[in-house]
């Protein structure tokens, strides 16, 4: 998210042609989707794509087409997995779920909440979040398969 200096920065350089990329909150990205910003996260932090995936539990298949751009708009239970087998914090994932569309994760909701405590505590791997979301009476993250 952006701070109020950046936003007024950014507004000063818009062009009126550009003022819907700005309504439809298209300004706060410097990815083109969730599969640049996904990659080029990758990237930065040295991960290797595989294990990725692996570590997600989600179907390998559909992981792989969320990173080659197939999928454009997964779904917010299939993106918070990625998002943990690549350890993200809860800012890069509330960008990541942004990017989707896919609502971020709130911490008023019980739920939400239980993944936020696990992501600020370093809980990153997706069998413990649903352990502790089951524990805590929620269903798991969909889309992830036991092992």
């Amino acid at each position: 998210m952006k701070t109020t200096r950046e936003t007024d920065n950014y507004l000063a350089k818009l062009k009126p042609g550009e003022f819907s990329r700005y309504i439809t909150g298209d300004y706060t990205s410097e990815y083109s989707g969730i599969t640049d910003y996904l990659n080029k996260y990758v990237g930065a932090h040295g991960l290797v794509l595989s294990d990725v995936i692996k570590d997600s539990l989600i179907s390998s298949d559909y992981a792989y087409q969320l990173f080659n751009g197939h999928k454009t708009r997964p779904s917010r239970e299939r993106l918070i997995p990625v998002c943990l087998a690549m350890h993200m914090d809860l800012d890069e994932t509330n960008r990541a779920l942004k990017l989707c569309k896919a609502g971020t994760l709130y911490s008023k909701d019980p739920r939400d909440a239980v993944i936020i405590v696990c992501i600020n505590n370093k809980t990153f791997n997706v069998m413990a979040v649903n352990e502790m979301l089951s524990e805590n009476g929620f269903e798991p993250l969909q889309g992830t398969v036991s092992l």
